[in-house]
């Protein structure tokens, strides 16, 4: 079997993947060691060591991915617990108090020194900051939410009223690219089981099914 010690900052999304698969406690751990890593460096290098406890030398920069904060963001979702706040908020001021410049945010070109790069990835836009936003935006109270989510799994998508529609987000998807799709009534209405971590053979036979 392959093996590494190596952690990417792709990986930051893993956190977020285990909530959806139904395994909350692990999603916690992974998440709080990718905390502790970015809490080094106020980002995530694209490849750290974790045998030799070193940034690797050809990885220092951070182009400002968004896996780490949609993490967070479906931590939140999860359990509403203000911790995931208090990260958001810690990465919200680190963008602002060491990438922003005049024209947008930069790439951190070595997250040892905070040197900049001369460029900001598209994604940036279209997926960094759009899960901080909805971070934030699902703190507040229902009315005064700004997103198209609706304010509880009980609302049906599209009749929060005449004038503001909302999603359930029971009803939709993330994609790997923070884009939304909405799932077809059958895999809404599929079993439970496919939402939770099998905890038997019988339920591991049923979950192959998903």
């Amino acid at each position: 079997a392959l093996h590494t010690h190596r952690v990417s900052a792709l990986q930051a999304f893993w956190p977020g993947l285990q909530v959806a698969y139904g395994d909350l406690a692990a999603g916690k751990a992974s998440h709080l060691a990718f905390l502790g890593l970015w809490r080094k460096h106020q980002s995530l290098p694209e490849l750290f060591d974790t045998a030799s406890q070193r940034i690797v030398h050809f990885a220092r920069d951070a182009p400002l991915r968004p896996e780490f904060v949609e993490s967070t963001f479906h931590l939140y979702e999860a359990t509403g617990d203000p911790h995931y706040l208090d990260v958001g908020r810690e990465q919200l001021h680190a963008l602002q108090n060491l990438t922003r410049v005049r024209c947008g945010f930069a790439s951190i070109a070595d997250v040892r020194t905070h040197k900049l790069d001369d460029r900001m990835d598209s994604y940036f836009i279209s997926e960094t900051l759009k899960y901080l936003w909805l971070l934030f935006d699902h703190s507040l109270e229902p009315a005064h939410r700004g997103s198209l989510f609706c304010a509880s799994v009980e609302e049906k998508t599209f009749t929060r009223n005449e004038t503001r529609p909302c999603i359930n987000a029971s009803e939709t998807l993330f994609s790997t690219e923070g884009h939304i799709f909405m799932l077809p009534p059958l895999a809404i209405s599929h079993d439970e089981t496919c939402r939770s971590p099998p905890t038997s053979a019988a339920t591991v036979n049923q979950t192959a099914s998903c």
